[in-house]
C-alpha cells in the first residue's frame, strides 16, 4: 500500500512517517511525484559494504548484482573500481543524513470547520491544479481556468525544474571511464577523478536547490489552497442558512415538500446541527412519514442533551405508527411519565395495543393493560390482553371475570383458550361456561382438562349422552390417559349405562395404573355399584367387600342387603349387614335386621 501524500509505501492502516497522510491508496492512485526516480542516496538497508552499490543501482533501475560486478571486473584495471567506489563513498550522502528536513510537509490539507456544525470536505493535493499562464491553484471539479491556460497538477508543477541531477550524475561517470580507458591512463585517472569530486558537489548543490524549490512552491500552492478551502466553506455556510431558513419558513407555511428538500439540502450542505434535524423530523411527521421521523427523532433522542420536544416527537410518532419492537415499548413505559395527560394516556393505550402481540414481563404488562383499560375499559383488546395475563400469571379469579366481562364472540382464539382454562381452574360449572369449553376445544382438541369440565358441565345440565361422546373423543386422542377413562366410566355409570362404566372401570384396574389418580378402594366402590345396577348382586358383594369400610361402602353394602331380600336370599342379606355391623355397629339398624334375619 501507498500513501496519497507523498506516494512512499506504508504499512496498510498506518500514518505516513514522511508526510504523516493517513489514507492509503493503490500504486494506480499514486501521485506523478511518487513515480520519479529517487535520490542518489547510499540506503542503510540490504547494503554490503557502504551502500554504493545499491544506492546506484536502485538511482538507475538496474540490478544491483550488475553493478558490483561492474565495479569488481575494473577494480582489475589498475584498481579503478576501488579508487571510484571510494570517492563516491565520500561524496554520495547516506540515506536519513541530509534533506531530511527538506522533505514537504504539506501532503494533506488541513479541515476547515466554519461556525456551527458546518464542515468542509477535507481535499488532498489530487483535488487541486495549477494554471500553467497564471499559475493559481484551483479544484480539479472547477473547470479550465478562464485565462485558457493547460491545468497541470500541482506534484507536477512542483517536479517541473527536476532532472539536471540524474544527467549530472551519468554524464560525469561516463565521462570519467572514457577516460579510464584512453591510453594515457596516468594523466587520464588524476583528471577524472577531479571532475567526479567536482561533478558531486554540483550534484549536492543541484539537489539542494531543487528541494528547496520544491518546499517554496508546495508552501506557495498550499497557502493557495488552503484559502481557496476557506472561501468554499464561508460560501458553503451561507447557502446551508439560506437553506434552513426557507426550509424554516415553508414548514410554517406548510409547504412540507419544499421544506423537507430545503433542509435535507442545509443538512448535506453542513448545517447537521439539532436545531436543523429536529425541524426535519417534524416535516416528517407531519407528511405522515413516519419511519423518516423515527430514524432522526431516535439518533437525536440518543445524544447526552436531546433538544426540547425530542421525547414528546418521537412519542408521538411511535403512538401514530404503531409499536413494532420492543425497545418502543420500552422506551414509551421509561418517558411517559414526562408527559403531560393527553400524550401519557395516549402512550400507555399504545404500550398495551402492543402488549397484546408481544409476550412482555408480566409485571409491566400489568400495570399497562390496567390503565389502559381504565381509560378504556370497553375496549375488547384490552379485555383479551388482561384474560391472557391473568391465566399466565395464575389468577383465575380475575381471568374469569374479565374473561365474562367481553362477549364470546369478541374474543380471540389465544384468550378463549386463556378464559377456558381460568374456568376449568376454578371448577366452574354455570352454564355460560359450556360455550367457552366447546370454543375452546374447537380450536385445541387436546385439552383434556378442559374436555372434561366440559362433560361435567354437560353432565350437571342432564346432557349426558353429550357428556359420553365428549369424553369418548378425548380418550381415542390418549387412549392410556386413566382420568380421562375414569371420568368416562362415572358420566356412562350417570347416563344409565353399568356395562359400559363396568367395562371402563375394569380397564382401569388392568392397568395397575389407577392408583396415580384414585385409590383402589373406589374402583371397586364404582364397579360394585355398576353390579347392583345389573342385577349382579352376588358380584357387587365382592366388589363392595374389596372397596374397604368407608361410608359410601357401608351404605351401599347395606343397600345391598335390602336387594337380597327382596330377591328372597337372606343368607346374602345377613352376609351384608353383617359386614356393616363389623364396621360400624351403630350404622342406622343394622343390629336390628341382622336380628330380624
Amino acid at each position: 500500500m501507498f500513501c496519497s501524500g507523498c506516494g512512499n509505501a506504508v504499512t496498510e492502516g498506518q500514518v505516513c512517517s514522511d508526510c504523516g497522510g493517513k489514507e492509503i491508496l493503490s500504486p494506480r492512485s499514486i501521485p506523478s511525484v511518487a513515480r520519479k526516480r529517487p535520490p542518489l542516496l547510499r540506503p542503510l538497508n540490504g547494503r554490503r559494504s557502504s551502500g554504493v552499490c545499491i544506492g546506484l543501482a536502485e538511482y538507475y533501475g538496474i540490478p544491483v548484482a550488475f553493478v558490483r560486478l561492474l565495479f569488481v571486473i575494473s577494480s582489475f584495471v589498475y584498481f579503478i573500481g576501488i579508487i571510484v567506489y571510494f570517492c563516491l563513498t565520500l561524496f554520495i550522502p547516506q540515506e536519513g543524513t541530509i534533506n531530511a528536513s527538506r522533505k514537504p510537509k504539506y501532503k494533506l490539507l488541513k479541515k476547515y470547520s466554519p461556525q456551527g456544525d458546518i464542515s468542509a470536505t477535507s481535499f488532498n493535493w489530487s483535488d487541486f491544479v495549477t494554471c500553467s499562464r497564471c499559475d493559481s491553484v484551483r479544484l480539479v471539479s472547477d473547470g479550465p481556468c478562464q485565462c485558457g491556460g493547460e491545468l497541470v497538477p500541482i506534484w507536477d508543477s512542483a517536479q517541473r525544474s527536476g532532472g539536471f541531477a540524474e544527467a549530472g550524475i551519468l554524464a560525469h561517470a561516463m565521462f570519467f571511464f572514457g577516460i579510464c580507458l584512453l591510453p594515457l591512463f596516468p594523466i587520464g585517472t588524476p583528471f577524472g577523478v577531479a571532475l567526479m569530486v567536482f561533478g558531486s558537489q554540483i550534484v549536492r548543490m543541484k539537489n539542494q536547490e531543487k528541494a528547496d524549490e520544491q518546499e517554496c512552491l508546495l508552501h506557495k500552492y498550499r497557502e493557495q489552497a488552503e484559502n481557496l478551502m476557506a472561501q468554499r466553506a464561508n460560501i458553503q455556510r451561507s447557502e446551508a442558512l439560506q437553506q434552513f431558513e426557507a426550509g424554516s419558513k415553508s414548514f410554517e407555511a406548510h409547504d412540507l415538500v419544499v421544506a423537507i428538500q430545503s433542509l435535507k439540502d442545509a443538512i448535506r450542505l453542513g448545517k447537521a446541527d439539532a436545531e436543523c434535524r429536529l425541524l426535519l423530523a417534524r416535516c416528517y411527521a407531519e407528511k405522515g412519514e413516519l419511519d423518516a421521523c423515527v430514524s432522526i427523532a431516535e439518533a437525536l433522542s440518543a445524544t447526552e442533551t436531546p433538544p426540547s420536544g425530542t421525547r414528546e416527537l418521537l412519542a408521538d410518532a411511535y403512538i401514530s405508527r404503531g409499536l413494532k419492537k420492543a425497545s418502543e415499548y420500552k422506551y414509551l413505559l421509561d418517558a411517559r411519565s414526562t408527559f403531560e395527560a393527553g400524550l401519557m394516556q395516549r402512550s400507555t393505550l399504545a404500550a398495551a395495543r402492543f402488549l397484546e402481540t408481544h409476550d412482555i414481563s408480566i409485571e409491566s404488562a400489568a400495570m399497562i393493560l390496567k390503565e389502559a383499560h381504565s381509560f378504556e375499559p370497553e375496549n375488547p383488546g384490552h379485555i383479551r390482553a388482561l384474560v391472557e395475563l391473568a391465566c399466565r400469571s395464575s389468577d383465575w379469579k380475575a381471568g374469569c371475570e374479565y374473561g365474562r366481562d367481553l362477549p364470546l364472540e369478541f374474543h380471540s382464539d389465544q384468550s378463549i383458550l386463556a378464559y377456558a382454562t381460568c374456568l376449568e381452574k376454578s371448577s366452574d360449572l354455570a352454564d355460560e361456561s359450556q360455550r367457552v369449553y366447546s370454543k375452546a376445544l374447537e380450536l385445541d382438541s387436546t385439552l383434556l382438562d378442559i374436555r372434561i369440565r366440559l362433560s361435567q358441565v354437560l353432565l350437571r345440565n342432564k346432557r349426558t349422552r353429550e357428556a359420553v361422546e365428549t369424553l369418548k373423543k378425548g380418550l381415542d386422542q390418549e387412549p392410556s390417559n386413566i382420568r380421562i377413562r375414569y371420568t368416562l366410566g362415572v358420566t356412562e355409570l350417570a347416563a344409565g349405562n353399568p356395562e359400559e362404566a363396568l367395562a371402563q372401570f375394569q380397564a382401569l384396574v388392568t392397568t395397575g395404573e389407577i392408583s396415580a389418580y384414585r385409590s383402589a378402594a373406589d374402583i371397586h366402590w364404582l364397579m360394585g355399584k355398576c353390579l347392583v345396577k345389573m342385577n349382579l348382586l352376588n358380584a357387587a358383594m365382592d366388589q363392595l367387600q374389596m372397596a374397604g369400610t368407608g361410608t359410601d361402602t357401608l351404605e351401599e353394602m347395606y343397600t345391598l342387603g335390602t336387594r337380597f331380600i327382596e330377591s328372597g336370599d337372606r343368607a346374602s342379606a345377613r352376609r351384608c349387614w353383617e359386614y356393616v355391623y363389623a364396621a360400624d355397629v351403630r350404622f342406622r339398624d343394622v343390629a336390628a335386621k341382622i336380628a330380624a334375619s
